[in-house]
Formats: C-alpha cells, structure tokens, sequence
C-alpha cells in the first residue's frame, strides 16, 4: 500500500498490507498470509497488522457463538490493539473497516432471516417495521462509512479512500439484490421473478461507473489484486442486469490482468466466477431454498394460506383462505 513510508518498510510489510487491504472488497474470506508472514513480526508495523490478521482468524474459528457478540469481541480487541500505535493511522482504518465489514454482513443476514416470512405478501405490517428500521441500519452504517473515509481523507490515505468506496458499492448492492429477493418471490414458481426495477437499474448503472473509476485508481496505485476484485464486483452486477456484452468485457479485463501481471492465485476464483459462482446467485438460492422448505412444512401442516395471507395494520385474521392457498 502507498503509505508515505519508506520503500524499505513497505517492501517489508506488503504481504500483510495486501492481506489487510482484501477485507475492503467485500468478498467475505479470510484473507490467506504466505508462510513468509513469520518473517515480518520483527516489525512493529508488520506485527501490528499480523495482530490483527490473527484476530480476525479468531473470529472466524469462532463461528458456533453468537454472531454479535463475535463483532463486539473482535471490536474491543481491534480498538486495544489501536490504542497501542495511536500514531499508525493505517492500522486504525483497516480495523474500523474490518469490523464495518463484519456488521454489514450481520445486519444482511439479520435482515434475510426477518425477511423470509414475507415473501409473497403484498401487504404486510412487519415488513413495513422491518423497513424502516433498516433504512435507520442503513443511515447509520453509511454515516460510520463516511466518517471513516473523512479520518482516510485527512490522513492522505488514498488508497483506503478507494477501498471504502468499494465498500460503499457492495453494500449498495447487496441491499438492492436483497429487496430485489423480498419482493419477487413467486409461490407457483417456488422461486424469484427475473425483473428489476428502473430505479434499481439506475442506480446500479451509475454504481458501474464509479466501479470503473475505482478500478483506473488501483491501476494507478498498481493495486493489482483490488483492481481484480473491482472488475469482479462489476461482473457481478452487470449479471444481475443480465448485461452479457458488459460481462464479457468485464471478464476480458480480469483475464489480461491475470496474464499481464501473473496473477495466476486469482485463475480459480476467475474460473468459479464465470461458472456462477457469484454471492447475489448464492444468495438467491440459498433463500429460495430455505422458503420452499418453509411452504413446505406448512403445506403439510395445512396452512399455507395462511403463510401468503396479507397482514394490515389491524393484524386482522385471514378470511376465506383454504388450506391450499386458493
């Protein structure tokens, strides 16, 4: 990462900065550290992000708990390592986006599993509730994205500036993809109308173009695997918008990154991406799935109508609703 530091500490460290600089594409994973790794804990720096690295696979080995109570832990323990090196700003950056990272994900599943009872309503009360709380997750995750960007900003790291940017992007899509899910599901199909909205599209398009604007500032700062990730994220939208002329040109880019520079530990997760495997497809399935399963066990219960019945706000009763639905 281009810090200001000495050539000699950022060669040092890179590996670790590489590391570290994955949680801002958004992507999820652990982030891998080669076994060279050892070397660099002699340093201050090196050993303050391999604090954090070890943390965070803390976090994940840690999966059986509860998820919240996982974010609060690694939160205490991040801001204690911060606390130490009040002076290394980079550090202080990384991990507040690590923890935004980790709470996004949080609210998202959170906000699928509430969701999941509502599909194939028209009208619902709870999903009004759910609605409007989320657009208070919503003000408050963006204001905390800003706030980090601004501390980025006035510390001249450029770099992080892009990787919270693209933070700012995925999570503008995985909440559009999300409601896209909420309000297509489709009982006769047992899985989501194909359509997106105008505003949707809209706004995915002008997300496009800051993607590519992000991906010429990692081009410059010759951040060759966030660069990948950007034209990844682009890929996947423009899946979404079933855009394959845009797809194909987006996979062309990565692939001449790939061989330009040998990238050659990104070709399988290049390879899988074209294959499908893309977290909005996952995220489709996985609750198409787990809301047939849910009709399922009503069906046999007899009271699946009752499942797709609207709820206003008097919550009054279904009425005239047979067991099948009809």
């Amino acid at each position: 990462m281009n810090y200001r530091q000495p050539a000699s500490l950022r060669q040092q460290h890179v590996i670790l900065y590489l590391a570290a600089c994955k949680i801002f594409a958004g992507d999820g994973k652990r982030a891998v550290i080669p076994a060279e790794k050892t070397k660099l804990v002699s340093n201050e720096h090196s050993g303050t992000f391999l604090q954090l690295e070890n943390l965070t696979e803390q976090f994940f080995e840690s999966e059986g708990r509860d998820h919240g109570q996982r974010i609060k832990v690694f939160y205490d323990e991040a801001m204690q390592i911060i606390a130490k090196h009040p002076d290394f700003h980079e550090i202080t950056v990384v991990a507040h986006a690590k923890v935004l990272n980790l709470e996004a994900t949080l609210l998202l599943h959170e906000l699928a599993k509430n969701a999941l009872h509502t599909l194939g309503r028209k009208v619902d009360v709870y999903r009004d509730v759910l609605t409007t709380e989320w657009i208070d997750f919503d003000t408050q995750f963006l204001g905390q994205l800003k706030d980090l960007s601004t501390y980025a900003f006035k510390h001249q790291n450029f770099l992080a500036i892009s990787n919270l940017m693209m933070e700012q992007i995925e999570w503008q899509f995985r909440k559009i993809y999300h409601y896209n899910a909420f309000n297509n599901w489709v009982k006769e199909l047992q899985g989501f109308m194909a359509t997106v909205s105008a505003e949707d599209r809209k706004h995915l398009l002008k997300l496009l173009e800051d993607v590519g604007k992000i991906a010429e500032n990692y081009d410059r700062l010759q951040h060759r695997e966030n660069q990948f990730n950007s034209l990844r994220t682009g890929y996947e939208i423009n899946h979404f918008l079933r855009d394959q002329e845009a797809m194909a040109a987006c996979a062309l880019e990565m692939e001449k990154l790939i061989d330009t520079y040998d990238l050659n530990v990104l070709c399988k997760s290049f390879e899988q991406m074209k294959q499908g495997d893309m977290r909005h497809q996952k995220f489709f399935i996985d609750l198409a799935q787990r809301r047939a399963a849910l009709d399922q066990v009503a069906f046999n219960s007899g009271i699946i109508g009752h499942l797709y019945c609207d709820v206003d706000a008097e919550m009054k009763p279904c009425s005239n609703v047979s067991p099948n639905g009809h």
